[in-house]
């Protein structure tokens, strides 16, 4: 809206499914959509290539789609130069930083003139600089009700135990908001904060003392936080996914 009315863009194109959309095609075509701040006359509503952009904070989720991987700085560069593209604005995490910054180098080394804006999109609120990224809001609101169910559940059953685990491999932001925020939880457990799993002061020492005493528990965890515990092993293949994340661990066991 901002490029089209206050700096007079003529044409803004999105591309469907992250990196990937630059250079890929489906059995529609190519992956770029034109988005329009209104639907004039002269817009065809029924063509899936224009997308009217007037209402789409109202929504949730992504109406380009989204991907893991599929990064080709050389097929994108390509792209780039063919659609003649002078601005890209790509919306994301520590991945699509990454990618804009592999684009830099790329570009520059083939002379290509474009503008690149990273704005950072992550529900895990993990980049740095910034307060507070999109999406970080809604994850805590759902991780919110999650916990509400889950504190429920707990205590229909004697001894029951609700468990809410939220996204977060480095960070505890949605796990240490949304239980502040649900006032349900009895144990927060982030990667930020080390722990110890056994042992008279370990985390299944406090479940089973807080159970005889209530009757009921509610832990919430972020993902990444078996890296935090001090007396287990976490045996892991370092298995990288399309993105270039390192994925959880695949086993643990006690230290002896």
């Amino acid at each position: 809206m901002m490029l089209c009315h206050g700096y007079k863009v003529q044409e803004v194109y999105g591309v469907k499914y992250g990196f990937e959309g630059f250079w890929k095609q489906t059995s529609d075509g190519d992956c770029y959509v034109r988005l329009v701040p209104e639907m004039r006359r002269e817009f065809d509503r029924k063509d899936k290539k224009i997308v009217n952009v007037q209402d789409l904070h109202t929504r949730g989720g992504t109406i380009l789609g989204t991907s893991r991987g599929g990064f080709d700085g050389e097929k994108i560069a390509d792209a780039v130069q063919a659609k003649g593209i002078n601005q890209i604005y790509a919306i994301g995490g520590d991945g699509t930083h990454r990618g804009l910054l592999k684009l830099s180098k790329i570009f520059r080394q083939r002379n290509i003139e474009v503008s690149l804006i990273g704005i950072p999109k992550t529900i895990d609120n993990d980049l740095a600089i910034i307060d507070k990224t999109f999406g970080f809001d809604t994850a805590v609101e759902i991780g919110s009700w999650a916990i509400r169910c889950a504190d429920v559940e707990a205590n229909s059953a004697e001894y029951g135990v609700g468990l809410v685990k939220v996204m977060g491999r480095h960070a505890g932001h949605i796990a240490m908001h949304a239980a502040l925020a649900s006032r349900d939880v009895n144990i927060c457990i982030i990667p930020e904060s080390p722990f110890d799993v056994y042992g008279p002061k370990g985390l299944l020492e406090y479940i089973v003392k807080r159970l005889k005493q209530r009757h009921h528990c509610v832990i919430v965890i972020a993902e990444g936080a078996g890296g935090a515990a001090h007396d287990v092993n976490l045996e892991s293949t370092k298995t990288i996914d399309a993105s270039g994340n390192v994925l959880p661990p695949v086993r643990a066991r006690a230290k002896k």
